[in-house]
């Protein structure tokens, strides 16, 4: 989050803010810092998700299968 909230910082110092007009809509190049803490915790909540459900696929065919689950218990002992 401090390396969005770094650059935008320089934006602001670094050059006018800059307006593109699309249509009638205008819009920012830059993210305000809600939008920036937003983004995060997004980006968070969604990788939580996904490495939840690849965990607990893992361990539900692991566990259906215990000659796969014993081959990966002896690879983790030999190392």
């Amino acid at each position: 989050i401090d390396l969005f909230l770094d650059f935008s910082g320089e934006m602001a110092e670094g050059e006018k803010k800059k307006e593109l007009k699309l249509g009638e809509a205008q819009v920012s190049n830059s993210l305000t810092v809600d939008e920036v803490v937003a983004q995060a915790v997004v980006f968070l909540l969604a990788g939580s998700d996904t490495t939840a459900n690849a965990l607990g696929y893992t361990s539900w065919m692991l566990a259906n299968h215990p000659d796969v689950l014993q081959r990966c218990q002896k690879e983790i002992d030999d190392n």
